[in-house]
C-alpha cells in the first residue's frame, strides 16, 4: 500500500508539474499573442498615418503640377500670340522690301543726278584766294581783270553773283576768298555736249513727224520732242525715226565723243527752244537742237 501511494503521489506530482508547465506555456503563448496583436495594430495605425501624410503630400504635388501646367499653357498661348504677331510683322517687312526693290535704281539715278549737279556747280562756281580786301571794292571788275590776266576772259554778263566767303578759322588774317557764281547756260536744256558739229536753221519747222505721228502746233511739237528725248536717251540708246521739215543734210558721224546726261525737258523748255530756232542748232541723229552759247 505504501508503494502504491508513493507511486500515486509521485505520479500526481509529475502530472502537477506537467499541468503547471502547460498552464505557464499557455499563458505565455496567450500573452505573446496578445502583445503581437497590439504591436500589429500600432504598426497598422502608424502605416495608416504615414499613408495619410503621403496622400497629403501627393495632393500638394499634384496641385503644384496643375499650377505649373496652367502656367505653361498660359505661356504657350502668349507665345502663339507673339508668333502670330511676328509672322504679321515679317509679312509686313517682306511686303515693304518688295516695294523697296525698285529703290536701288532710283537711288542710283539720284546719285547720278547729284553727281551731275556737283559737276555743274564746279563748272559754274569759281573761288579765288589772296585777293586784297579793300573798302568799296568792285568785285566784278576785279574778276574781269583777273580773267584777262590769266588768259581766261570773264565777262560781267557771265557773272550771276560774286561775294567774299568768310574763313572757317576766325583767327585767319588772310583776305577772305572771293566766290564767283557764273551763269549756267547749259541748264537751259540740262544737257552736256562736246565735239559736235552744228547746222543752221532759219525758222521753226512747219510740222514734225515722229513715230508715225504728225504735229503742227507748238504744244503737239513739244510733246513729240519730249517723247523723242525720252526714247532716244535711254541706256539702250534705241533711236526712232524722227524728221523735221526744212533741215539740212545730217551727218551721223559727228557724234563720236559726245557726252549726254540728265535729259529733262519740260514743255516750257522745249517751246522756248523752238521759238529760238533761228539760232545755231546742234544736230543729233535724225534730230536738231539749239546749240548753247
Amino acid at each position: 500500500m505504501i508503494k502504491f501511494e508513493e507511486k500515486f503521489d509521485n505520479q500526481m506530482q509529475i502530472w502537477n508539474k506537467i499541468i503547471s508547465d502547460c498552464i505557464a506555456n499557455s499563458i505565455a503563448t496567450a500573452v505573446n499573442t496578445a502583445l503581437k496583436g497590439e504591436l500589429s495594430s500600432s504598426e497598422l495605425n502608424d502605416n495608416v498615418l504615414k499613408l495619410n501624410m503621403d496622400t497629403i503630400n501627393l495632393n500638394k504635388l499634384l496641385h503644384e503640377v496643375n499650377t505649373r501646367l496652367y502656367k505653361i499653357e498660359k505661356s504657350l498661348s502668349f507665345s502663339n500670340g507673339r508668333q502670330d504677331l511676328f509672322d504679321s510683322r515679317v509679312k509686313t517687312v517682306e511686303q515693304s522690301i518688295s516695294q523697296y526693290n525698285g529703290f536701288k535704281t532710283q537711288i542710283q539715278l539720284l546719285e547720278n543726278k547729284i553727281h551731275t549737279m556737283e559737276q555743274q556747280a564746279r563748272q559754274c562756281n569759281v573761288e579765288r584766294a589772296n585777293i586784297p580786301d579793300r573798302r568799296g571794292e568792285n568785285l566784278i571788275s576785279i574778276m574781269e581783270c583777273l580773267g584777262d590776266a590769266i588768259k581766261h576772259p570773264l565777262q560781267s554778263s557771265e557773272i550771276k553773283a560774286v561775294h567774299r566767303v568768310p574763313h572757317a578759322d576766325k583767327n585767319d588774317r588772310r583776305p577772305k576768298n572771293v566766290k564767283v557764281r557764273k551763269q549756267d547756260t547749259a541748264r537751259q536744256c540740262d544737257c552736256r555736249y562736246k565735239r559736235v558739229k552744228f547746222h543752221t536753221i532759219v525758222h521753226i519747222p512747219n510740222s514734225v513727224h515722229y513715230d508715225g505721228t504728225e504735229a503742227d502746233s507748238p504744244e503737239s511739237i513739244c510733246n513729240l520732242f519730249s517723247s523723242f528725248f525720252h526714247s532716244v536717251f535711254q541706256p539702250t540708246n534705241v533711236s526712232h525715226s524722227f524728221c523735221i521739215d526744212h533741215i539740212d543734210d545730217i551727218d551721223n558721224g559727228m557724234f563720236n565723243n559726245t557726252i549726254i546726261s540728265d535729259i529733262q525737258l519740260s514743255e516750257a523748255d522745249v517751246l522756248k527752244e523752238l521759238k529760238a530756232f533761228g539760232q545755231a542748232l546742234i544736230t543729233f541723229p535724225l534730230f536738231s537742237l539749239k546749240i548753247l552759247p
